[in-house]
């Protein structure tokens, strides 16, 4: 194991997010779309997920990097793009403990 601990940091995440990594992030787009109810946003929250996948990002790159400007600069709105990349622990938190609560009924 790597003694650096952004390296084993990065790979404990790894492990953490569930499933396949194109659907983790739709369904994390689809999470971050139930949190509003303006169609507006929803539609910011898809075109980040619509963002993300064309280039190939995954959950855990958007996590490491921590940049909203990414999806700014691909003209999703500010406060959209700063959710969509500063939410991901979280969630990944809530789907796991959802996921721990559905395996134990």
């Amino acid at each position: 194991m790597d003694g650096n601990p952004a390296i084993r940091s990065a790979s404990n995440y790894t492990s953490l997010v569930p499933g396949l990594r194109d659907i983790a992030v739709k369904e994390y787009s689809d999470w971050q779309q139930s949190k509003v109810g303006d169609h507006m946003l929803k539609a910011e929250f898809q075109k980040a997920c619509d963002v993300a996948l064309a280039d190939g990002l995954d959950l855990e790159q958007l996590h490491m990097d921590q940049d909203p400007s990414f999806f700014i600069e691909k003209g999703v709105k500010t406060g959209v793009a700063c959710h969509f990349v500063s939410d991901i622990e979280y969630w990944v938190k809530q789907h796991r403990c959802a996921s721990r609560m559905d395996a134990s009924e």
